[in-house]
């Protein structure tokens, strides 16, 4: 089974050392989502209105991009209103 690498960038990258054994690409699309939202909360408040794009790199084996997702938060509305 192929090997899989989710590396998290939030302006320091934080790279995947181990990897994850996947059959196919739907079962790597599911990993990434869950990973995403695994990050995306352990970084809590401090996502939101952050200047850093966070990011998620999935590389497989050689270290070629297989999908790439990119999130970051913007609060809009003053919490005073």
């Amino acid at each position: 089974m192929p090997r899989y690498f989710f590396n998290v960038s939030d302006g320091v990258d934080y790279p995947d050392t181990v990897g994850t054994e996947l059959p196919d690409l739907n079962a790597v699309k599911h990993e990434a989502m869950l990973a995403s939202s695994e990050a995306i909360a352990d970084l809590g408040t401090a996502f939101w209105n952050s200047a850093r794009q966070w990011q998620l790199n999935v590389t497989d084996e050689s270290g070629k991009t297989v999908m790439r997702l990119q999130f970051s938060g913007q609060i809009e509305l003053d919490p005073a209103e």
